[in-house]
């Protein structure tokens, strides 16, 4: 642009000599003539070091382009190396090689001049991909600039073989795990987990405590500094369901319909409860081993009840079946120990919508051994209590919970104290982040 400023200026400066009218006088037009030589003396001046400055700056931007196409794949080659360190006889050097190789294939054959280097942790569970890529710069280097080679650095950590106390599943949500109002969560061996990719996806507020040998988020976390222990870790990858696969139990025909027991002791058979099955009142009320299917209605118990039985599990089938423990009632229950829904306690219908809430709110809900799967609905409890405190273990998975009005939720992970097994994924389940 500047050359063709210059060009026009001539050009003017020729055609005003040509046409230079007759009374026009000598000394105006030599004073036009030494501006349009000064300007055009000054522009050619100013051009070499204007030049400069654009090749500058195009320069820092193919360094910047650079940049940050070599911290991706650093960043992606960490992560790969270090999820070799789970793998059983996994060497130093066979780590090393998986990281150079896969750095290199994801910059691409047509850089050259780029060399890798891998620092593998002391204790085996960290990985350092340094990636140096030689350029010379067309005008930088000049003037001395410091743009060359260009460094980029990425650590990934296996955030250890955690077992897994609860995962939300919800990937875009806010609060996916929430707890409030003096909330409680005691997760001392196992792993608290959200996989929303808001900024919040986990949050705590009111003098809320969350304690897990790992607090990982997709997205961010909102906390005060000590509330949470350990510090959590933010920007995690996407943990799939460990249960995505897990075949629903046959429905069957009804064995009882909108069944309600108020008081008495009873027993119960294992089957199919449609229109839901409302235990209330002081009703005493024992579960026979087996699977439950409650359809098109509520599993409530309320009031004063008390429920209890091993090696069950329930199915909540329909749209209207929900889990509702409510007021002062008694829950020991542990799931199935074997069949289609071993491990499980509480199943929800994958065809139910997204959103809906189940709760817990007993009193006395202090035995509940096994995982609890609500891959569409959110799980709330609330009781001012604890929970779950005398289970051997137990697991929640849902699209999201909330912890609120002061309970102290607890999830043990003694799973050689029950026979009700442990679901694959949710015991030692290896995490991986970036660290820096």
């Amino acid at each position: 642009m500047l050359i063709g400023n210059l060009k026009r200026m001539n050009f003017a400066l020729t055609m005003a000599k040509k046409n230079k009218p007759a009374n026009m006088p000598s000394n105006a037009f030599r004073l036009f003539g030494n501006c349009a030589g000064s300007i055009a003396i000054n522009f050619a001046i100013a051009l070499p070091a204007v030049l400069g400055c654009i090749g500058l700056a195009s320069d820092y931007g193919i360094a910047s382009a650079k940049e940050s196409k070599l911290q991706i794949a650093a960043d992606q080659a960490a992560l790969a190396a270090v999820k070799e360190l789970t793998v059983v006889n996994a060497s130093q050097s066979s780590v090393g090689a998986v990281a150079k190789a896969f750095a290199l294939e994801q910059i691409g054959a047509g850089v050259k001049n780029v060399s890798v280097d891998v620092l593998i942790g002391k204790e085996n569970d960290t990985v350092q991909v340094i990636v140096k890529e030689e350029w010379s710069p067309f005008f930088a280097h000049y003037l001395g600039t410091d743009v060359t080679p260009i460094v980029v650095k990425a650590t990934a950590k296996l955030a250890g073989k955690t077992n897994l106390c609860v995962l939300a599943l919800s990937p875009a949500d806010e609060k996916s795990v929430h707890m409030d109002k003096s909330a409680k969560l005691r997760a001392t061996g196992c792993a608290v987990y959200a996989n929303s990719t808001e900024p919040q996806a986990i949050r705590l507020d009111k003098e809320s405590e969350m304690e897990a040998s790992l607090v990982c988020a997709v997205g961010g976390v909102k906390a005060k500094t000590t509330a949470i222990s350990p510090a959590p870790t933010t920007d995690c990858p996407v943990l799939s369901d460990p249960l995505s696969a897990r075949v629903a139990p046959e429905i069957g025909v009804c064995d009882a319909t909108n069944l309600e027991i108020k008081s008495g002791t009873v027993e119960l058979k294992a089957g199919r409860y449609c229109g839901g099955l409302k235990i209330t009142g002081d009703a005493h009320v024992t579960f026979e081993l087996g699977e439950y299917v409650i359809s098109d209605g509520i599993l409530e118990v309320s009031g004063k009840a008390t429920v209890a039985g091993e090696n069950v599990a329930f199915y909540l089938h329909g749209e209207k079946s929900l889990l509702n423990f409510t007021g002062d009632s008694t829950i020991s229950l542990t799931g199935a120990a074997s069949g289609t829904m071993a491990g499980l306690l509480f199943f929800e219908d994958r065809s139910s919508s997204v959103g809906r809430t189940h709760r817990i709110n007993s009193a006395n809900a202090h035995t509940l051994t096994g995982t609890i799967y609500f891959p569409n609905g959110n799980l709330r409890i609330d009781p001012n209590a604890s929970v779950a405190q005398n289970s051997a273990y137990t697991a929640i998975i849902a699209n999201k919970v909330e912890i609120n009005e002061g309970p102290t939720l607890v999830l043990n992970d003694d799973y050689g104290e029950t026979n009700v097994p442990v679901p694959e994924g949710i015991r030692t389940s290896s995490q991986v982040v970036l660290v820096q």
